[in-house]
């Protein structure tokens, strides 16, 4: 698929990658500028390499770009194969290291050969542009100049690689190969900066309202669950985070690859600290992919790739088995379906990792406002309310631009949420949107998980859909349905209730004592 590249800008929904198989001799590099593809007829020599891709290389002798490539085919089959019946077998490896050995297996065949020309290893020609004319030319076979200065990160999870510092003429030699599918800018993700209320202490209504402490009466507060967040980052010293943090393979800085937890924003010690709040024996491990100036594909792309099987800090060490169960992202795109998002939380569903999106703050422009990859068909979308289980205004509505699905599937507390802040250890602030919502679901669904463990996406859904309760200012004026059990496109299915989920689910009730769920 060739073509151009425009801007893609993705929110987090406030009102607001482990470095796989790093060559030896690369280095860990950071991400630049960003597009989406759409079709174009740049006089590059193929359609594989965006058109500003090809204008940035010729603004120069010496220019370099920071692309990712794609290859032909995907992730399709290897996800086909590592779900086949044949790797059901209960003394088969997890699920999630089923997975990532079938999508490793996929991406070393497609980069093979892309894989050898950006390390030198043997001569390729190049598709040059011929001097004074629109036509190209074959040149003999070479070695580029500038291989020592190249950084590239694997990703394997969506068969892409992140080539940081490529020059014209690895460009026009990736320009010849059949399995390369596009050579483009990613994704630019931009903060949705809101102000923030500084809150004296962290309230507890938007706990209650999801009936959270019913099911702690019950003994089910979290305990052997994983959750993970990709966000900001979090302030993991937080009173309301510091004893849950799991250090061992628990943080991935894929901005800047610090070794400790950190955030220099705010926007995931909050966000993580709703997650604990409502799951207090969870444990949880975090993956920077924004900073105040936003997110980029590849470091959203190597945080889903983290959490798929986390890597100690430097992208070493890889343990499947230390994946978390649910996570939550609370940040989205107006453009739907892209492949590599796509890619990614299909891999993240064969492994059995829930996924919890925000659904946007885009409300107020009126139906199928809702916001990718929470239009997806296999994630959870979540929406907002207030206190007074009045619908937000600015919570994004259905249906989907594409396939007309009913979404958000839910909706959860969004309104001046009180939870960690990034600056200090005992501090906490107010902050608004969908971003807040989505982890009060996350959460939730921690909890029914240590109920049992066991329990599967669709179990989870069914309960937490079945289980919603009504809220104010619903209705089918965006289309579905506004009666008692039925889903719309403004607040879903309605505002999560966990403890008629878990009794939905039968869970095990408290041993000793009174505790009524």
């Amino acid at each position: 698929m060739g073509g151009c590249a425009v801007e893609e800008v993705i929110h987090p929904h406030r009102s607001i990658f482990p470095v796989a198989m790093l060559h030896k001799r690369w280095s860990v590099g950071m991400l630049v500028a960003s597009s989406a593809w759409i079709p174009c007829a740049a006089n590059a020599p193929s359609s594989v390499i965006a058109s500003d891709v090809w204008a940035d290389l010729h603004a120069g002798p010496n220019a370099t770009v920071n692309v990712l490539v794609s290859f032909v085919g995907g992730t399709a089959t290897a996800l086909t194969h590592a779900n086949s019946i044949d790797f059901q077998d209960l003394h088969l490896p997890s699920a999630n290291s089923r997975v990532r050995r079938h999508l490793l297996r996929a991406a070393a065949t497609s980069q093979a050969t892309v894989l050898s020309v950006l390390r030198g290893d043997t001569a390729h020609p190049r598709r040059r542009l011929n001097d004074g004319s629109a036509t190209h030319i074959l040149s003999s076979p070479e070695i580029c100049p500038g291989l020592d200065e190249l950084v590239v990160r694997e990703i394997y999870l969506t068969n892409q690689l992140y080539v940081r510092r490529m020059t014209l003429c690895m460009a026009e030699q990736l320009a010849l190969r059949p399995e390369v599918e596009s050579v483009r800018y990613g994704a630019t993700f931009q903060l949705d900066m809101s102000a923030t209320t500084q809150s004296p202490r962290s309230s507890s209504w938007n706990v209650d309202a999801v009936e959270a402490s019913r099911l702690w009466s019950a003994n089910m507060t979290g305990q052997g669950v994983v959750v993970g967040v990709i966000d900001t980052g979090v302030r993991s010293t937080h009173d309301v985070l510091r004893s849950t943090f799991r250090h061992d393979h628990g943080w991935f800085d894929a901005v800047a690859q610090t070794p400790t937890p950190l955030d220099t924003d705010g926007h995931g010690s909050h966000v993580s600290g709703i997650v604990m709040r409502v799951a207090p024996a969870a444990q949880w491990i975090a993956c920077r992919a924004c900073t105040g100036g936003g997110c980029r594909e590849s470091h959203l792309l190597l945080c889903m790739q983290f959490m798929l099987c986390p890597t100690d800090p430097k992208g070493n060490d890889v343990d499947c088995s230390k994946a978390p169960r649910v996570v939550n992202n609370s940040w989205g795109s107006s453009i739907a379906n892209l492949p590599s998002y796509m890619a990614a939380v299909q891999a993240w569903r064969e492994a059995g990792i829930i996924p919890v999106f925000s659904g946007g703050n885009a409300g107020a422009q009126g139906c199928s406002s809702v916001t990718s990859p929470a239009d997806y068909d296999n994630v959870i979308a979540v929406g907002s309310v207030d206190a007074s289980r009045m619908l937000s205004v600015f919570s994004s509505t259905g249906p989907t631009v594409q396939f007309g699905r009913t979404k958000p599937d839910v909706v959860a507390p969004g309104v001046a949420i009180s939870s960690a802040s990034h600056q200090a250890d005992d501090l906490y602030v107010e902050m608004t949107g969908t971003s807040m919502a989505a982890p009060h679901v996350t959460g939730s669904i921690a909890l029914l998980l240590s109920g049992n463990p066991h329990l599967t996406y669709d179990q989870v859904y069914t309960a937490l859909t079945e289980g919603a309760s009504s809220v104010t200012g619903a209705s089918s004026s965006c289309g579905g349905s506004h009666s008692e059990g039925g889903s719309n496109n403004l607040a879903g299915h309605g505002l999560v209730d966990v403890a008629k989920a878990g009794r939905l689910l039968e869970l095990p009730r408290r041993r000793h004592g009174c505790g009524d769920m």
